[in-house]
């Protein structure tokens, strides 16, 4: 009879826990951008925030934490309370290269997370000055072969997603590029349109104006198949570089131990949300390509980009900070 007792008491303990997880969400949900407010990443949280509110029944607040090239509103989701009520919107560079870059970063978000699903992907553009005597990425590689260290690419910095697809540029076509860091995107956009560096791989949504202005010219697309907002342009792998495949994706992440529950609910919504039509055409207007996925799916998508970056990194011989 005693245990009886004890098996009815641990089951009725159980029970708020239980009917808590199936009423989620009871008060405001927390979307934790970690970039500073109006950026791409700021502008993609609150169109999903706006949209979760309805489908959540609770008002879903953005919280922009930047500092760190995203770190800080990382390690803030990361250290919460494993609830539902603080979520992340990572991305490629938070949850994948970071970890690589700065070893005193150095995390798994597979398991530091509770990933919930990928929101987003926007293919890279590889673009150079049009001044460059070349009409395609085949011969911008024939072009750099023969002037060995002699051309250059930008990126925003040692680490950068711009400044690894360089390295994996140079790896794959088995070039010699001269890396020229910038403090911004801006400044070495300015650059190349001047003609002072020669090439930039950078999301679509940055170059593609200065493209149809004329300033800048397109030879390719960074995904395995061609962007339907840019369909006319070849992928890099068309052009013969099989693993060259560069992109820009942001997902919602909890914290680890978040109950499954309530990582299947969000899920649910998040999936709901990102097939809105008029999200997605808001969406593709900014050069992102709306992208649900399983948490599983997540999952693989952070642990073989990291792995990928790690190796570019090592193969480069790049400095880690």
């Amino acid at each position: 009879m005693r245990t009886i007792a004890i098996l009815i008491l641990s089951c009725l303990l159980l029970v708020p826990l239980s009917h808590a997880q199936q009423r989620y969400p009871t008060k405001t949900v927390r979307l934790v951008v970690p970039f500073a407010f109006g950026g791409g990443s700021d502008t993609l949280g609150r169109l999903l925030a706006s949209r979760l509110e309805p489908r959540l029944g609770q008002e879903v607040v953005v919280d922009n934490r930047g500092g760190s090239n995203g770190m800080v509103g990382t390690q803030l989701v990361r250290r919460a309370a494993p609830d539902g009520y603080t979520l992340l919107l990572g991305t490629v560079r938070t949850l994948s290269i970071n970890p690589v870059v700065y070893p005193q970063m150095r995390f798994d978000a597979s398991t530091a997370f509770a990933p919930i699903s990928l929101v987003g992907v926007a293919p890279a553009m590889l673009v150079v000055n049009p001044g460059w005597p070349v009409k395609n990425l085949e011969g911008l590689i024939e072009y750099a072969r023969a002037r060995p260290g002699e051309l250059a690419f930008a990126s925003t910095g040692t680490g950068s997603l711009q400044h690894l697809a360089g390295e994996l540029l140079k790896l794959q076509a088995r070039i010699d590029l001269l890396h020229v860091p910038y403090k911004d995107l801006g400044q070495g956009l300015a650059d190349l349109v001047a003609g002072r560096v020669a090439v930039i791989v950078a999301n679509i949504h940055s170059v593609l104006p200065l493209v149809q202005a004329g300033r800048l010219k397109a030879l390719a697309v960074t995904r395995r198949v061609r962007s339907p907002i840019v369909p006319h342009l070849p992928t890099a792998i068309e052009a013969g570089l099989s693993e060259f495949e560069v992109a820009i994706w942001h997902g919602v992440l909890a914290p680890a131990r978040t109950p499954r529950t309530i990582v299947v609910r969000l899920n649910e919504e998040l999936n709901a949300v990102l097939a809105l039509p008029e999200l997605r055409a808001r969406w593709t207007s900014m050069g992102v390509e709306a992208t649900s996925s399983t948490p599983e799916a997540f999952v693989q998508r952070m642990q073989a980009d990291q792995a990928k970056w790690e190796r570019v990194l090592k193969l480069s011989a790049a400095p880690s900070s």
